[in-house]
């Protein structure tokens, strides 16, 4: 499913590079959002490709499929939007906002996020289940009760994460920069640990981390440096972190290592009887 989705985004680019090619050929310049949003009617879907979409507010919108492909969406809102397939190809969003409009949240199913920018951009609850963010770079982004489900993080960075409550299950995080990264959130300090439950997530950093109470049954943590991490209270049920960096690695009587596998790995875990 995930190949199939791909694929009509690619043929979707496709059609909407023609489409907009075509109409700057008549028009003679690049459409504004007011004229893109005009066109929506007698398009597949809308297009700001490489506009200047920068502080504005999309709240509530229908953005299925839309194409952002490096556009600028620095400091815009996408509060409660119905934005399923959308593409962020390339571009920046830092300070921009995808929570909640009231009970509504934002869905953004199968969005594409390869090579973008969105750092300290707020996702809270948003669902960006099959999301995809390959080589993107999203340090200090709050993460809060979002779901990334499926999603395809290698190569990306996550430093200093907000993960307070993060569905992260079976997620690739392949080289991912968790660096920083954290479940604590608001000024009282509490926590809700991130659910990384099968997560496939070789090679990546989690040095510094404060990832405590979070899920990691079964993932995969093969040659990850997790050396300084927080995983108090964690659970590490069936993970695999065959050659990682353990040294300096927090943990105490609520840490559970039932089946925990640390073959080759530095500073491994003192396991009790």
């Amino acid at each position: 499913m995930i190949i199939a989705s791909r694929f009509n985004h690619l043929v979707r680019n496709l059609v909407l590079v023609s489409a907009s090619l075509s109409l700057a050929a008549c028009a003679g310049e690049a459409m504004d959002s007011d004229e893109a949003e005009a066109l929506a009617a007698s398009q597949d879907a809308i297009s700001y490709r490489g506009t200047d979409q920068s502080s504005r507010s999309f709240d509530g919108k229908n953005l299925t499929d839309a194409d952002f492909t490096g556009t600028n969406v620095n400091y815009s809102t996408f509060h409660g939007v119905t934005a399923p397939g959308i593409l962020f190809y390339g571009a920046t969003g830092n300070y921009s906002e995808f929570g909640p409009k009231g009970t509504t949240i934002s869905h953004l199913e199968d969005a594409d996020f390869y090579g973008a920018t969105f750092n300290k951009a707020n996702f809270e609850k948003a669902r960006v289940d099959r999301g995809r963010f390959i080589g993107a770079t999203f340090s200090k982004v709050e993460l809060i009760n979002a779901h990334l489900e499926d999603s395809e993080l290698y190569g990306a960075n996550f430093s200093g994460a907000y993960l307070y409550g993060a569905q992260l299950d079976r997620i690739n995080c392949y080289g991912t920069d968790f660096k920083y990264a954290t479940t604590y959130w608001g000024e009282a300090g509490t926590t809700k640990g991130a659910d990384f439950q099968y997560a496939k997530c070789e090679k990546a950093d989690f040095s510094s981390s404060y990832l405590l109470k979070s899920n990691f049954k079964g993932a995969t943590l093969k040659g990850a440096n997790l050396s300084g991490a927080y995983l108090n209270g964690a659970d590490l049920t069936n993970a695999n972190a065959s050659g990682a960096n353990l040294c300096g690695v927090h943990v105490d009587s609520n840490t559970v290592l039932t089946g925990f596998i640390q073959t080759g790995a530095a500073c491994p875990i003192s396991i009790g009887p």
